[in-house]
């Protein structure tokens, strides 16, 4: 072998493998990229809180759980707002659409979420739930928050066959399954209509002020629901020592710096964008539930996991043109 030609055809190799990834630096977008990291890392978070939840829900009621996971939480985040010296003065005219936000998705979705696994399985609603990235799609568009491009429906796409690759499709269905799956397809649409239109307030007010007393609100009306619907002051909340280490790990982690990561990200990306990053929540619970429960990982958890780290790339490449989101 002629050395020099070796030596040629290497250093030919590095230059390609630099223009490779000054390609690659090009195609996608670091901001957004940044964003998508900070809000996986919510996503992901949000998937160990629900191997935490199994060791806490026998000693109390979903709704009792829920209230007083989010009350706490909102509690440190207003905390941090008070010691960082945040400020949350807001124009008349959006503290309704901010009320009903907060209601949406810090009352009504943990609600129908609760009372939808009452009746159908974790498996189908986690189903039903990983199709929230489309509906938000469907809403960022028709209400003109957000350009769709071809690029982003496919990281949909991508990112919705992963999840459902990963949890199976081989369900036994209870008997009432089907109202079970009704209610969870509205707590969905809950959940996308806050990713989709809580944007405007995000970028205009600070926003994990905003999200701090949005929590608040929300939570306490959970817990007058909790009240009506639960029984928080008739032993749900007479935890072990155990059962309150869940809580509070539900509460501070899983709480307070998931919605931190999340609000924080969010600025960054689209309500598509955010809401494919969702899809980790799935697949990391079915990996926290191998290691801490010593739950087998199929197969399709691994289809899985490669499908939603393609369906980020989609997300996130740029294209040409406009600008693919609003936020007035």
């Amino acid at each position: 072998m002629n050395p020099s030609w070796a030596t040629g055809l290497t250093i030919e190799g590095f230059a390609e493998l630099f223009r490779i990834r000054a390609g690659l630096r090009q195609m996608i977008d670091r901001q957004a990229l940044l964003g998508m990291t900070l809000v996986c890392s919510a996503a992901s978070i949000g998937g160990l809180t629900v191997v935490m939840t199994r060791f806490v829900v026998p000693e109390s009621d979903p709704f009792t759980l829920a209230s007083v996971r989010y009350l706490i939480a909102s509690a440190c985040l207003l905390l941090l707002v008070a010691y960082q010296g945040r400020r949350f003065r807001v124009d008349p005219r959006d503290w309704p659409g901010l009320i009903v936000l907060a209601l949406i998705f810090f009352a009504a979705f943990p609600y129908c979420f609760a009372r939808a696994l009452e009746d159908t399985t974790s498996a189908r609603g986690a189903l039903i739930y990983a199709c929230m990235p489309l509906v938000t799609m469907f809403l960022a568009a028709v209400f003109r928050i957000e350009r769709i491009t071809s690029w982003k429906f496919l990281g949909v796409m991508f990112a919705i066959a992963g999840v459902w690759s990963a949890i199976g499709f081989d369900v036994d269905a209870p008997a009432n399954a089907i109202r079970g799956d009704i209610i969870m397809v509205i707590g969905t649409a809950f959940s996308a209509a806050y990713t989709a239109f809580a944007k405007r307030y995000v970028m205009k007010y600070d926003g994990v002020a905003m999200t701090a007393w949005s929590m608040f609100l929300g939570s306490s009306a959970l817990f007058i629901i909790a009240i009506v619907l639960g029984s928080p002051f008739s032993g749900s909340l007479d935890l072990s020592i155990r059962g309150w280490g869940a809580l509070l790990f539900l509460a501070l982690p899983g709480g307070a710096l998931m919605m931190w990561c999340f609000i924080t990200g969010f600025r960054l990306v689209t309500p598509t964008q955010a809401a494919i990053a969702v899809g980790c929540n799935p697949l990391t619970a079915i990996l926290f539930a191998a290691w801490i429960l010593s739950e087998p990982i199929g197969w399709g958890s691994a289809a899985g996991f490669a499908l939603v780290t393609i369906a980020v790339f989609c997300a996130n490449k740029k294209t040409r043109g406009r600008t693919s989101s609003r936020t007035t």
